[in-house]
């Protein structure tokens, strides 16, 4: 077996090499042969490939040279999942048969149109069990140990190991800013262990919130690397190799294998052990339980794994640990046949070698594949077999025309009639190809990433149907159910596989918007910092729970049949957010703020000269006539006391108007506007976007976990995307930029708003408020490469944001010192609109 499984891959590999060099006389069976020479000489000009995401590899080269014989034919391709991460080699052999896309209708555009299905992603987290975490547990304490070697003094008058190490190579890079631009994330993780070492920082450094916590894995992993790489293995010293060993052995029990290039991830049991927990068919059972107390008769689900059973050298390295069929269709069939639910859903296990059949609805079953077998020509009889301790039917044939795609059609046929409301079955059966109109619960237990694989599985169940009356109000929902420990540094894996699946994938968000990635699941795990979104999995789990009840809402998000553009736009998604104080109102990009404040003084008191100075010369005018006529004086005070109660009443109001425009303090919202519109104005003028675009086309929304979204809306997407890009680069947090702005803002001080408002308005008055340094800002690529987009930047800046100038960091590297780390957290994303 081994043998021929080594052949097999050396095979492949050789069929790749020749397939430039081969001729098809030789590598083709002579009826293929004699089948290309009927086509030749009917003179077939088209050739149409459909699923065409599959011509590759060995198979696009033979038909490479096909496609050469038949005079140079049109070929068109067809496919609703183009091939994505391949290989340049693989890519140029796909583009070089059926070349570029020339026509694509995106998922969203057939939902839209009322062709597909509306969904939903959810996903549902579990822990593993109390075996499991003693295992995963086992597999992290020779780490932990050789970390608490590494960061331990041996004696009062020697530093750690490690720290002594960092210290020097953080003391060495006298040029703190070049090892942060060339290393950005080993210092990063340098600076974190030192944080929680207590080690002396940079001088002037100040940590950021970001900074001031342990290590992650990934961290460790860079300083471990960089230890033994660039200290233990190149020294002379014995003891030193003997810990460059123990170094390499303990990370490959995490996944991590130590290589000449640096540390490299792998798959490890650590993986299997959260991929395939036991506690995730228990989990379906929970999911089953919550979809049939809504959609009742109506339910069609199905669970997908990886295989039918966990192979043998997955169970000979776990055993113990996991259940032999642990991670594997069988394993999520007993779960579920165990469970109340099953009585109502009568679970089927559909794989390439078994059909095993719910016994409470063995005779229903038998029967109606009688009648599915005649129907298609056959006229064998099924046989039943059940052992008395088993809880199912195992369903066959014994005949040669028993096949995997007769009982498949067969299954699925009994699935849409409702005898079995679930199928339980392994990628293969339920992956490409498969159709089911009636499918609208889906449960992926599988460990695939690729963006083909995701998008073909979840493309099962958005498939309308035709027959039910509520056909056209359906509704998916596709599961993901997740292990996690996030106590151990290893123990989130299986979340990161989570979030890979979801890259390139299109799905409905909160807000309504329909994103790619992972934040149209929620909009939390966006965070790169996954271990606190996981605080508490109940939350979540609740979250998802009321989400999977509400297909209608759902359903309302979509806005079936409502007008749509079909374009991709990019967007920023910003948390964390500093708090904000009162952005400078009206100020000089020189900070001379005092000449504003001269400027509304003036005008106050220009109110008082105009009412006061004109009532003075009525006032005289009068009382000299009044005076002639004899008449009491005190008559002529009366314009005088009118005018200086209408200028009162004046210089209130417009004191008013000027304390509120001065004080208003900017929200987290307007304050993302104002940056957006500095940086739409500064690419406007150096024409990387057009005129046209308005501040108003800047779109600021908030999402359910406190999150903004930011995006440029009613553009082409090439603009939205020079948006987004800048965006992200002007709020990103400090760490090599070659340019920065300040951001200034005025400190407030009182017990309430009001009280707040009135000190700083006649601080203001009085030119004794100075603005103070809040934060600094990076300059967006596209606007630093140029003198010219620089100056747009600052004067952008100055007029909607702050004043301040550009900072070259190679004239003031002390900036990336001090504020290294400081920042919001951001994700690009990319909408559909």
């Amino acid at each position: 077996q081994y043998y021929s499984k080594e052949m097999s891959r050396h095979a492949s590999r050789l069929r790749r090499q020749l397939t430039e060099l081969m001729d098809l006389n030789d590598v083709l069976h002579e009826n293929a042969l004699e089948l290309l020479q009927a086509l030749r000489r009917q003179n077939f000009r088209l050739i149409v490939f459909d699923e065409c995401h599959h011509l590759t590899d060995y198979w696009a080269s033979v038909m490479t040279h096909l496609v050469k014989r038949l005079y140079d034919p049109l070929i068109i391709g067809l496919t609703g999942t183009p091939p994505e991460g391949k290989s340049a080699n693989r890519q140029a052999r796909y583009l070089s048969l059926v070349g570029d896309i020339d026509y694509q209708v995106p998922t969203p555009a057939l939902v839209k149109e009322g062709g597909l299905a509306p969904f939903q992603d959810l996903v549902f987290f579990t822990e593993p069990t109390d075996t499991e975490m003693a295992f995963l547990e086992s597999q992290h304490d020779e780490f932990h140990v050789l970390i608490d070697d590494l960061t331990q003094s041996v004696s009062p008058d020697q530093s750690p190991a490690l720290s002594s190490w960092i210290g020097q190579r953080v003391a060495d890079s006298q040029d703190w800013p070049a090892f942060v631009s060339k290393q950005p994330e080993l210092a990063q993780a340098a600076v974190r262990y030192m944080w929680k070492q207590r080690l002396p920082l940079p001088e002037n450094f100040e940590l950021s919130e970001s900074l001031m916590q342990s290590p992650f894995i990934d961290d460790w992993m860079l300083l471990l690397e960089d230890y033994a790489l660039h200290k233990l293995k190149v020294s002379a010293s014995r003891e030193d190799h003997e810990l460059y060993e123990r170094i390499r052995t303990a990370v490959r029990r995490l996944g991590y294998a130590l290589t000449e290039r640096g540390i490299r991830r792998q798959a490890s049991p650590v993986d299997r052990v959260l991929a395939y927990s036991t506690g995730k068919p228990q989990a379906v059972a929970k999911i089953l339980d919550l979809e049939y107390q809504t959609l009742q008769d109506r339910l069609r689900a199905v669970v997908v794994t990886d295989f039918e059973r966990a192979s043998q050298t997955t169970t000979k390295i776990l055993r113990g640990v996991l259940d032999p069929e642990a991670g594997g269709a069988t394993a999520a069939f007993r779960e579920l046949l165990a469970h109340d639910v099953s009585q109502w859903i009568n679970p089927c296990l559909v794989t390439g070698s078994l059909l095993l059949v719910d016994k409470r609805i063995a005779s229903q079953f038998l029967e109606a594949s009688r009648y599915y077998i005649r129907g298609q020509g056959y006229s064998f009889e099924l046989i039943a077999r059940q052992e008395p301790e088993n809880c199912f039917v195992e369903i066959t044939a014994g005949v040669s025309q028993w096949e995997t795609r007769l009982y498949v059609g067969m299954a699925t046929h009994l699935f849409e009639r409702g005898i079995t409301k679930c199928l339980i079955g392994t990628r293969g059966i339920f992956g490409e190809g498969w159709d089911s109109q009636s499918l609208n619960t889906l449960i992926d237990l599988t460990t695939a990433t690729s963006a083909v694989s995701v998008k073909q599985l979840r493309g099962r169940s958005i498939r309308l149907n035709a027959n039910d009356p509520l056909g056209t109000r359906k509704v998916a929902n596709n599961w993901d159910i997740v292990s996690i420990a996030p106590a151990l540094e290893k123990g989130l894996n299986d979340y990161y596989r989570f979030v890979r699946k979801h890259e390139g994938y299109f799905g409905i968000s909160d807000d309504g918007q329909i994103e790619c990635g992972v934040g149209h699941v929620h909009p939390a795990f966006s965070e790169l910092t996954a271990s606190e979104v996981f605080a508490s999995l109940n939350e979540f789990n609740e979250e998802m729970t009321g989400r999977a009840l509400a297909r209608d809402q759902i359903y309302n998000l979509w806005k079936v049949g409502q007008p749509y553009y079909n374009r991709c736009l990019g967007a920023v998604e910003v948390s964390r957010l500093r708090k904000l104080n009162l952005t400078p109102p009206h100020i000089r990009r020189d900070l001379n703020y005092k000449t504003h404040a001269r400027q509304l003084r003036a005008n106050l008191y220009g109110i008082w000269w105009e009412y006061g100075g004109v009532g003075a010369a009525v006032s005289a005018m009068l009382a000299y006539v009044l005076y002639g006529w004899g008449i009491s004086l005190y008559a002529a005070l009366l314009p005088l006391v009118a005018l200086v109660v209408l200028g009162r009443r004046k210089h209130k109001l417009l004191y008013g108007r000027l304390k509120n425009e001065t004080c208003k303090p900017n929200t987290q919202e307007s304050s993302l506007v104002d940056i957006g519109t500095a940086i739409l104005s500064s690419l406007q003028e150096i024409r990387l976007l057009p005129p046209s675009i308005s501040r108003e086309s800047i779109k600021v929304t908030l999402r359910s976990d406190g999150s903004y979204r930011v995006f440029l809306d009613d553009v082409e997407p090439e603009h939205s995307q020079y948006f987004a890009r800048c965006l992200n680069e002007a709020l990103a947090p400090i760490t090599n930029q070659p340019y920065l702005i300040p951001k200034y803002e005025y400190a407030t001080v009182g017990r309430n708003e009001n009280s707040q408002e009135k000190a700083f308005f006649k601080a203001y008055l009085a030119g004794k408020a100075e603005p103070r340094l809040a934060s600094y800002h990076g300059v967006p690529k596209l606007l630093a490469r140029s003198e010219k987009g620089r100056e747009s930047f600052q004067s952008a800046w100055n007029k909607y944001v702050s004043p301040g100038f550009i900072v070259a960091t190679t004239t003031k590297p002390e900036l990336l010192e001090k504020y290294f780390g400081m920042g919001p957290s951001l994700a690009q994303r990319l909408l559909w609109e």
